[in-house]
C-alpha cells in the first residue's frame, strides 16, 4: 500500500434537523467508502495490482471473481492459459504433488506446512498474449501455506479452524533505476476476521514469524539493491532474482523450524532462549532501555517497532510478541519515520506496549536485564 494518497471528497452532512441521526451514519457510511475506494485505487496505480488479489489476465482487471481465493483453505495452484487463478483445497493439493507432510493438517492441533511454488510451476502454461504488460507488476514465484488455526472466537457454526495463505512475490518494472519487489499476502477469511489484524495482535501461532521471516528477506534485498545503486555497482536482474525467491524458499524451512522450536520448549530450551547473546533477549534489553523517539507504529505492516542501538531494529506484534530483529540502514530507518509510516507512539502507547512486551517474559528475565 502507499504510505500517503490525497484524499478529495464530496460528501453531503446534515448535522440538525429532523433525521439527522440517520443522517449521520449515512455520512460514516459514504466517508468509509469513498475512503477505501480511492485508496485501492492508489494501491493499483502504485503497486500495479491490487494488494490482497491475484491479478486476473482474462478479465483484464485486479479485482474480479477470480482474484479471490474460492475459500479459506484454497490456494493459489496455478494460472491458466488465459491468465485465470486457479485456485485449489490446500490439502488436495498437498496430496496431488506428493507432499507426506499433509498429515499435518489434520494433527490435533492442525500443524502449518509452507511450500515454495516456482513461477514454471504457477504460471508456465500461459499464452503470451494473456501475459501480463511489463508496466504491470508480474509474479516471480509463490509460497503456498495452509494448516493455520484460527483463534477461538471464530463465529460458531464454522466448522473448519484452519486457513491457508498464498504468499506471492511481485516483481515492478514501472520506475526507478531497479526493479521493486513486493509481497502480496492472498487469503479469504471467515468474517470477522482479517489477516492484519490476525498478524497485529499474535493470535495465530507461527504465522507471524512466518511471515516476518518473508519480509525480512525482501528488505534484505531492497537494502542490497539500493546500495548497488548509490554506489554504481549494481547486482544484475538474475543475481537479484536467484537471491530473493532463495529466501522464499528457505522460509518454508524457518516455518519448519518455529515448529520445532515450540515443540521442545524443555526447560534447557527455555534458558537458551533467555541468553543475553541471542536475539530475543536483545530485544527484551532494548525495549527496557528504550526512549520514547525509538518506539513506533509501522502503519504498513500493522506492526511495532523498537529501534535500537547501532541501527538496530525489532519488530514486535500488538500482544507484545517478538517477531524479528534486523538492522536497517540509517537512510531506510530515516525515510520510514519522514514517509510516516513508522509513526511515533505517544507516551501512554509507548508505556503500555513495552508493558506488552516485558509481560512475555518472567519478572526475572526483566530484572537481570535492567541491571545487566
Amino acid at each position: 500500500m502507499p504510505d500517503r494518497i490525497e484524499l478529495n471528497l464530496r460528501v453531503p452532512v446534515q448535522i440538525s434537523g429532523k433525521g439527522w441521526k440517520r443522517a449521520c451514519d449515512d455520512f460514516l457510511s459514504a466517508i468509509s467508502e469513498q475512503v477505501g475506494s480511492i485508496s485501492e485505487q492508489a494501491s493499483t496505480e502504485v503497486l500495479g495490482y491490487r494488494n490482497g488479489h491475484v491479478p486476473c489476465s482474462w478479465c483484464s482487471s485486479p479485482v474480479c471473481e477470480h482474484s479471490l481465493p474460492s475459500d479459506q483453505r484454497a490456494v493459489l495452484s496455478s494460472i491458466s492459459p488465459t491468465g485465470v487463478p486457479i485456485w485449489r483445497n490446500f490439502a488436495s493439493w498437498l496430496i496431488e504433488i506428493g507432499d507426506p507432510r499433509v498429515d499435518r493438517l489434520h494433527s490435533s492441533p492442525p500443524l502449518p506446512v509452507a511450500v515454495f511454488h516456482p513461477i514454471a510451476d504457477l504460471a508456465g502454461d500461459v499464452l503470451p498474449e494473456f501475459e501480463r504488460p511489463p508496466t504491470h507488476a508480474r509474479i516471480l514465484g509463490s509460497v503456498l501455506a495452509g494448516g493455520f488455526s484460527l483463534p477461538r472466537f471464530t463465529l460458531e457454526g464454522d466448522r473448519s479452524r484452519t486457513f491457508s495463505v498464498t504468499a506471492l512475490l511481485m516483481e515492478h518494472h514501472r520506475r526507478g533505476p531497479a526493479p521493486r519487489y513486493t509481497l502480496n499476502l492472498v487469503v479469504s477469511l471467515p468474517p470477522p476476521h482479517h489477516l492484519p489484524s490476525l498478524l497485529a495482535h499474535g493470535p495465530v501461532p507461527h504465522l507471524g514469524g512466518w511471515i516476518g521471516f518473508l519480509r525480512e528477506g525482501l528488505h534484505q534485498i531492497e537494502e542490497k539493491i539500493a546500495t548497488g545503486v548509490r554506489t554504481g555497482k549494481r547486482i544484475s536482474l538474475p543475481t537479484i532474482r536467484q537471491e530473493i525467491l532463495d529466501s522464499m524458499r528457505s522460509s518454508c524451512d524457518h516455518l519448519d523450524k518455529l515448529l520445532r522450536r515450540g515443540s521442545r520448549r524443555t526447560h534447557h530450551a527455555q534458558v537458551r532462549s533467555r541468553d543475553p547473546d541471542r536475539p530475543t533477549a536483545s530485544a527484551l534489553s532494548d525495549v527496557l532501555s528504550s526512549r520514547e523517539s525509538d518506539l513506533f507504529h509501522d502503519r504498513r505492516e500493522f506492526t511495532y517497532v523498537v529501534r535500537g542501538p547501532h541501527n538496530r531494529v525489532h519488530v514486535f506484534s500488538f500482544d507484545g510478541t517478538h517477531i524479528t530483529s534486523v538492522r536497517y540502514s540509517g537512510e531506510s530507518i530515516a525515510e520510514r519515520t519522514r514517509s510516516g509510516r513508522w509513526k511515533a507512539l505517544n507516551p501512554q502507547e509507548g508505556r503500555s506496549f513495552c508493558d506488552r512486551v516485558i509481560a512475555r517474559f518472567s519478572p526475572d528475565d526483566a530484572e537481570k536485564q535492567k541491571h545487566g
